[in-house]
């Protein structure tokens, strides 16, 4: 049964994902044509201390940078008691040089691993280092253009230790804050990072899927009139197909597919609501079926009189095995259907 599993999940890689749930938190994008080495001959590290905006998970840190040797070394570490970084890493990454080539004009998507839960409030700092060859990342000016952080540097002769920090001011001339992007997940759509999120507890957890698989977004096939959204868990999985018949400028319907991949812990209960329905669905699969059958469920939606997007949420809950958490977790993706007038469009093309 893990082979239909697996199999399902490489047939909708296929597809384009739907817009992504990417948001960019915080940002400092002012910076100048001078370069700040990043290791080399002073093996210097730079720093770039921020704080959070968005609740949501941490996946993406942006920054104009480029290498001639070894690997850039990206961490995200939490703060000291002085609000330096402290040296504890709770997110990393690694680039080779050459994934980042000179000149470094343009901001670099550096995906961070494990993806970082992040709430308002929430302070950490950006280190940069590379032991064994040399970057270099454009300089922000002078002065405090952001003021949620502030930028720190190690650079040997000095001793060692952040400059820019309490007990260490950084000298006239040296910079107020790094060129930099944040960027976080916010759980709604499925963004670039592939995540589906659960609630338990205090908030929402990232599961337990590997990044390579799609999950909890919607995709749309060019020239089919087809809208999919698809939920994969270890345990079962759920398809969402929305089908816009020619002319149906009034009602459409989604086409909702269950199965189990395993004995199941208890129902999976969905709860839908969304535009052009009266009121929301609540309704359990897996209650009698057997691994590698199919349940169905038909939804029936109107269009929007305007012509404009139906706006959808769904959310599942299924029953843990684990005792140390008895709550439910809780699955769920949102859909912008297209309007008539989109519609229209499509069905032209057809």
């Amino acid at each position: 049964m893990r082979i239909l599993f697996f199999g399902i999940a490489t047939a909708l890689l296929a597809a384009a994902q739907a817009s992504a749930s990417d948001v960019v938190d915080q940002e400092q994008l002012m910076m100048t044509p001078t370069p700040t080495a990043i290791g080399g001959g002073s093996d210097q590290e730079l720093a770039q201390s921020f704080t959070v905006g968005a609740d949501g998970f941490m996946t993406q840190v942006r920054i104009p940078v480029a290498c001639s040797s070894g690997e850039l070394f990206v961490e995200i570490q939490t703060l000291n008691d002085d609000g330096e970084p402290s040296g504890t890493v709770v997110a990393s990454a690694r680039v080779a040089a050459d994934e980042l080539p000179p000149p470094g004009d343009n901001f670099e998507t550096i995906f961070i691993s494990p993806p970082l839960r992040v709430r308002p409030g929430d302070k950490f700092a950006i280190v940069l280092k590379n032991p064994a060859g040399s970057c270099a990342i454009r300089s922000g000016p002078e002065g405090d253009t952001y003021p949620g952080g502030q930028y720190f540097y190690d650079a040997r002769p000095n001793p060692p230790g952040w400059v820019g920090g309490k007990d260490r001011p950084a000298p006239r001339g040296t910079p107020g804050d790094m060129p930099f992007q944040t960027v976080v997940d916010d759980g709604v759509g499925g963004g670039s990072s592939n995540m589906c999120f659960g609630d338990v507890g205090n908030g929402p957890i990232p599961l337990p899927f590997s990044d390579e698989l799609p999950l909890c977004a919607c995709l749309s096939d060019a020239g089919a009139n087809e809208w999919r959204c698809r939920l994969l868990h270890p345990d079962f999985f759920i398809i969402r197909r929305i089908e816009f018949q020619p002319n149906a400028k009034d009602r459409f319907t989604e086409n909702w597919a269950f199965t189990p991949l395993t004995e199941l812990n208890g129902p999976v209960t969905i709860s839908f609501k969304g535009d052009g329905m009266k009121t929301p669905i609540v309704h359990e699969f897996g209650k009698r079926s057997k691994p590698g059958s199919f349940e169905h469920l038909k939804i029936f939606r109107k269009l929007r009189k305007d012509g404009g997007p139906l706006g959808g949420e769904a959310e599942f809950n299924y029953p843990m095995k684990d005792a140390i958490v008895p709550a439910q977790k809780e699955f769920g993706f949102d859909a912008e259907i297209p309007g008539a007038a989109m519609l229209e469009n499509m069905q032209d093309q057809k």
